[in-house]
């Protein structure tokens, strides 16, 4: 959205986002509102109130703060939820912008997660590196696959068969192409959803 600068009015902002999600004609496709923002809004209390009705519609509000001026509560009420505020405090720190981005495109992805899923080995041999936010021993790769389903934000794992041990990714290799890597001891499984 274009603005001419000065202040950030987020009710007005909230009003006409809102507006653009009601004539867009894609009412079958989730709507994922992403505002980033670099520190506080001007009349903050009506920020928060003007974000109600577009989560009311359905509409999922993720906010990612780049700056330590943001307040972070702020940014909690504005978003669906708690999870769905993001902080970035420094872009110079290694590691943080890849961190950032795999936790912005997991939020959105939750949003057209749905319940039904299939569970298929995408590579043997090979294990998915550097994304795993959940290891734990597992009798087969059924235990492992039904955990992955039930954790909102897990969209792959890895089956150690030595050990027997699941590790649960937030990721997949669509979205982290160059972390599948050979691993003789593991075999790499996706969720599709559908």
């Amino acid at each position: 959205m274009k603005h001419p600068g000065g202040g950030t009015y987020m009710n007005v902002a909230f009003n006409d986002v809102r507006n653009m999600f009601r004539t867009s004609g894609r009412r079958q496709v989730p709507h994922v509102l992403v505002l980033i923002s670099d520190g506080g809004f001007q009349k903050s209390e009506a920020a928060v109130q003007s974000s109600m009705p577009l989560k009311d519609e359905g509409i999922v509000i993720c906010t990612l703060g780049i700056t330590s001026k943001i307040d972070r509560e702020q940014l909690q009420a504005i978003a669906s939820s708690k999870e769905k505020a993001l902080m970035l405090h420094d872009l110079n720190v290694a590691g943080q912008m890849e961190r950032i981005s795999d936790e912005v495109i997991t939020a959105i992805c939750e949003v057209a997660r749905k319940s039904e899923a299939i569970v298929h080995l995408v590579k043997e041999n090979s294990a998915l590196q550097g994304h795993v936010m959940l290891s734990f021993q597992a009798r087969d790769e059924l235990f492992c696959a039904m955990k992955c389903l039930n954790t909102v934000n897990c969209f792959s794992f890895n089956y150690k068969t030595y050990g027997n041990i699941c590790e649960l990714s937030h990721t997949n290799k669509f979205t982290s192409p160059m972390d599948l890597k050979r691993d003789l001891d593991s075999d790499y499984y996706e969720m599709n959803f559908f």
